[in-house]
């Protein structure tokens, strides 16, 4: 085996051939190691923006909205109303939804909006937990007000806490991104009143 010297050293061609190599590898390991951190902490930080409420906007009427409603079986309530403003000075934001969570989902539905919704679905995701969604896509201009008035309807005899929500779009670095804005509800659902007998 050949040896060199160097420095007043003696060492092997093999040793010498195979240490920057290993350097390599480490340095490599530790790049990777950086990406797949950077890419987790941005992860976990669209969930967290996603799972907070927005602050694009302003409930006007916030202090006033009840924390407990009584329906009757079957029948429209009064019409739930959330005062709406878009506080950005910027953009424009978009309403896309109204909805309910899961909780409610046994004895309680939006029988109806103002404005009125489109389709119904019924979502399930990470962070936001499962709910049904009533899709409304109005958009407030920068300063915009506007009212959207839920109409309930009890399904089912009992009591149900969950919460009200309304889902707020709008664009962050090119992605449309939505959160939502909670009101927690308690909806007692009684049987309806008999008719008078005529």
């Amino acid at each position: 085996m050949s040896r060199r010297r160097h420095e007043d050293y003696d060492y092997d061609d093999e040793y010498y051939d195979d240490r920057p190599r290993r350097r390599t590898g480490c340095w490599l390991l530790l790049v990777v190691l950086a990406l797949v951190a950077t890419c987790a902490g941005g992860i976990v930080g669209v969930l967290a923006y996603m799972a907070g409420e927005p602050d694009e906007i302003e409930i006007k009427n916030e202090a006033e909205l009840p924390s407990a409603l009584t329906l009757s079986l079957n029948a429209s309530s009064e019409p739930f109303e959330v005062e709406i403003q878009n506080i950005n000075s910027d953009d424009a934001i978009t309403i896309s939804a109204v909805g309910l969570e899961e909780a409610l989902f046994d004895g309680v539905e939006i029988e109806g909006t103002d404005p009125p919704f489109g389709t119904v679905e019924d979502r399930d995701y990470p962070v936001y937990g499962s709910w049904r969604e009533y899709k409304l896509g109005e958009t407030l201009q920068p300063g915009e007000r506007r009212t959207i008035a839920f109409t309930f309807q009890g399904t089912a005899t009992g009591t149900y806490s969950g919460d009200v929500m309304v889902w707020v779009e709008r664009d962050v670095l090119g992605v449309s991104l939505a959160r939502a804005w909670r009101h927690t509800v308690e909806f007692t659902v009684v049987e309806a009143a008999p008719e008078p007998a005529s």
